[in-house]
């Protein structure tokens, strides 16, 4: 029977289509918080790590807010599949992974990447914001040249130095376009930080 369960939460989890559920509605959204949870008590019975943290990530992918004395039952989850895998690091590390994705104002979730921009390269990308969330685009260099960074109509800063960071409250959900300059006449190490 449990297999049944694991196998049907998995057959619902590929019908969800993908791990950002922010265009499909409210409908979807509850959808989500009850396979999360049908994951979860199937990884659970099963003792199986990798399904907790699949619910786990599910549950903290779905646009739902909520209230700061609710508790969306993620980082027990989480912290029943360490429990459960021992010493693990292939489990510790998708744990830390899912843990450091949280929920915050971006839409995916947070996310540092770091890239490694030319000599005079600009870098245009499009990223989509939620209403009434503070948000926030940070890059740092690696010292060698400056950087600019510009956000929109949120933010424009050419000044001197290799550490920006630009923070604004979308009024709607938006899009927005991130541009990052290497100013410099030699190759930037760059790190970006997003909510």
């Amino acid at each position: 029977m449990c297999a049944k369960r694991i196998a049907g939460a998995l057959i619902a989890a590929s019908a969800l289509g993908g791990a950002s559920f922010a265009d499909d509605g409210a409908v979807r959204s509850f959808e989500a918080l009850r396979l999360s949870a049908e994951m979860a008590r199937a990884g659970s019975a099963a003792r199986d790590p990798l399904l907790l943290l699949a619910a786990a990530r599910v549950r903290r992918s779905a646009p739902i807010t909520f209230a700061a004395d609710a508790d969306d039952r993620s980082a027990g989850w989480i912290a029943a599949a360490e429990a459960m895998a021992g010493d693990d690091p292939r489990i510790a590390t998708l744990a830390a992974d899912i843990r450091a994705e949280g929920r915050k104002g971006r839409i995916d979730g947070p996310r540092v990447s770091q890239a490694r921009l030319a000599a005079g390269e600009r870098r245009r990308f499009t990223e989509r914001f939620r209403a009434g969330r503070p948000a926030v685009v940070y890059v740092e260099g690696d010292g060698d040249t400056d950087l600019g960074l510009r956000v929109g109509a949120a933010c424009r800063n050419l000044d001197p130095g290799d550490i920006k960071i630009c923070s604004w409250t979308p009024s709607r959900a938006e899009s927005v376009t991130v541009e990052i300059a290497n100013l410099g006449r030699v190759d930037n190490r760059v790190i970006l930080g997003m909510n």
